[in-house]
C-alpha cells in the first residue's frame, strides 16, 4: 500500500484537489496481528483534513455569470489588497463538475461523432476552440497590453530615469537615433495622430505608447525585467495551484533559448507597452495592480488557508509619493475627460458611487488556430482580433480590492472590458466588498 492508496481509490489531479491532495487525503486504520484473532498493533483511521478558501462562493457564481452574459470567453480576478486573497476566480467558458467525469472527452476534445468515428464530434470541435478545461485565471498566459504601464512607471521611478513631472513628446512614432519609425502611438490612427507633451499622469492617462517606449528604452531590458519579476511577472503567482504559468518576461536565457538570438533595443520598448516577448495570467496582472494599491508591497495571493505556499513579501524600492503619483495617473484613466476608460465607464449605467483606478489594455495578439484535418497542422484561423483588458483597484484613497478582466479576442479594452468591470465593482459594492469614495 504505497501512499496509503490502494487499486481503484480516487486522487486529486487539478486545482486544489490536487494541491491539498496530501491534506484532503484520510487515512486508513492499520490492524496488525501477531496470531490469527491476536491484534499486535493497532492504528485507528484518521479523517481527511478539511480545506477553506478564500473565494467567495456567491461573488463566483455572480462574477461567472457576467462574464458569460458578455458573449466572451475570458477571466475575472478578484484580489483582496489588504490580505491577497483570492475573492473570485472566474475562467469562462467552465464546466459542470458534477458531469464533468461523465462528460471528459467532450470537455477534452477528444470525443468521436458517433456516426462518424473518424471525426471529431460537434462537443469536441467546440471544446477544442473554447478550451472549457483551461483555466484561464492561472494558466492562461495573454499579452498584458497597456495593463502593464503602471509597472512600466514604478520602474522607472524607482531606478531613477524619470520623476513624475519627467515630459516626453509624443510624435506619433518612436525612433531613436539608430532607428527607423516603426513604431507608433496607437493615437496615429486618429485625427489629431500625436499626443501633446506628457508627465507620468498625462502618460498614463493617455495610455500613449511613446512615453512608455522611451521610459523602456531608458530602463533597457535588463533593468525592465528585474522590474516586471518584482511585480510578479514571469514567476509562478505562489498560489500552490498546479495549473499556474509563469507567463513569459524576456530575459537573455529564454531569447537564446526560444528566438535563437540576443536582446535588441525593441525588446524593452516593447515590453514596456505590454507587447512583444511578454505575457502574463490575470491572476499575476491582477496582483501587480494590488501591488500598486499598497504603495509598492508585493503580496502573493493567497487561495487556501491550509496547503498552500507560504504568502511572499517584498517592498518594491519606490518611495510612496511616487506611487502615488501613479495612483493619481489610473485615477485619471477613469475618470478624467480624455482617459482611456472615461467615456465607457461614464456611458455603462448605472452609476456607481465609488471612485476606481484603472488601467486599460487592448493587446495585439496572434489569431487562435486549430488542426481542421487532423494532419498536426494548425491550418484553420477560428478566433482573431485583440485582447480587452481593464485592471485596476477600489476605492481610489483606502483601496479594498484589485482586479483583472480580459475578454480574449474582443477587441478594445476600454469599449469591452471596462464595462464587464464595473458590473464587477457593483456586485462588489452590494455584496459589502467596497464602500463609497
Amino acid at each position: 500500500m504505497r501512499r496509503n492508496y490502494l487499486p481503484g481509490d480516487i486522487i486529486g489531479k487539478m486545482g486544489i484537489e490536487k494541491m491539498a491532495e496530501r491534506l484532503l487525503r484520510p487515512r486508513r486504520g492499520i490492524q496488525r496481528f501477531k496470531h490469527p484473532g491476536e491484534v499486535d498493533y493497532e492504528e485507528a483511521a484518521k479523517d481527511g483534513r478539511d480545506i477553506h478558501l478564500t473565494i467567495d462562493i456567491e461573488l463566483q457564481r455572480l462574477l461567472t455569470e457576467r462574464m458569460r452574459r458578455s458573449g466572451y470567453n475570458g477571466s475575472i480576478v478578484l484580489l483582496s489588497v489588504p490580505s491577497g486573497d483570492v475573492l473570485a476566480m472566474v475562467s469562462c467558458p467552465t464546466y459542470d463538475l458534477n458531469t464533468y467525469r461523465k462528460k471528459y472527452n467532450d470537455l477534452a476534445g477528444i470525443s468521436r461523432d458517433p456516426d462518424n468515428p473518424e471525426n471529431l464530434s460537434a462537443t469536441a470541435q467546440w471544446s477544442r476552440i473554447n478550451l472549457p478545461l483551461l483555466n484561464r485565471a492561472v494558466g492562461g498566459a495573454y499579452p498584458t497590453g497597456s495593463t502593464v504601464k503602471p509597472i512600466t512607471a514604478l520602474g522607472g521611478l524607482g531606478a531613477g530615469k524619470i520623476t513624475p513631472n519627467s515630459i516626453i513628446t509624443c510624435t506619433g512614432f518612436y525612433r531613436t537615433i539608430d532607428s527607423k519609425p516603426r513604431f507608433r502611438c496607437w493615437i496615429y490612427k486618429l485625427p489629431q495622430k500625436m499626443h501633446p507633451p506628457l508627465d507620468l499622469v498625462g502618460g498614463l492617462k493617455n495610455s500613449c505608447n511613446i512615453y512608455f517606449y522611451e521610459v523602456g528604452n531608458r530602463l533597457g531590458w535588463r533593468v525592465l525585467t528585474d522590474w516586471l519579476k518584482w511585480a510578479g511577472f514571469g514567476e509562478l503567482a505562489g498560489t500552490g495551484l498546479p495549473e499556474e504559468r509563469t507567463g513569459v518576461v524576456a530575459t537573455e536565457e529564454y531569447l537564446h533559448r526560444y528566438k535563437n538570438r540576443g536582446f535588441v533595443p525593441s525588446d524593452a520598448w516593447l515590453m514596456a507597452i505590454g507587447q512583444g516577448i511578454f505575457d502574463a495570467t490575470p491572476l499575476q496582472v491582477a496582483n501587480a495592480h494590488a501591488t500598486i494599491a499598497r504603495d509598492g508591497v508585493f503580496l502573493s495571493p493567497r487561495i487556501s488557508l491550509e496547503g498552500a505556499p507560504p504568502q511572499v513579501r517584498r517592498n518594491l524600492p519606490v518611495p510612496e509619493d511616487y506611487v502615488r503619483k501613479i495612483r493619481e495617473g489610473m485615477y485619471a484613466v477613469v475618470n478624467e475627460p480624455g482617459g482611456t476608460a472615461f467615456k465607457h465607464w461614464r456611458n455603462a449605467r448605472p452609476r456607481l458611487d465609488v471612485r476606481v483606478c484603472g488601467k486599460t489594455g487592448t493587446a495585439e495578439t496572434s489569431p487562435q488556430r486549430i488542426d481542421s484535418d487532423g494532419d498536426g497542422r494548425r491550418d484553420k484561423i477560428v478566433r482573431k482580433g485583440d485582447h480587452a483588458w481593464f485592471a485596476g483597484f477600489a476605492p481610489y484613497k483606502n483601496p479594498q480590492i484589485a482586479f483583472a478582466v480580459i475578454a480574449e479576442y474582443a477587441g478594445s479594452g476600454g469599449k469591452h472590458a471596462v464595462p464587464i468591470a464595473k458590473d464587477v465593482l457593483r456586485i462588489c459594492r452590494k455584496l459589502g466588498y467596497l464602500r463609497s469614495k
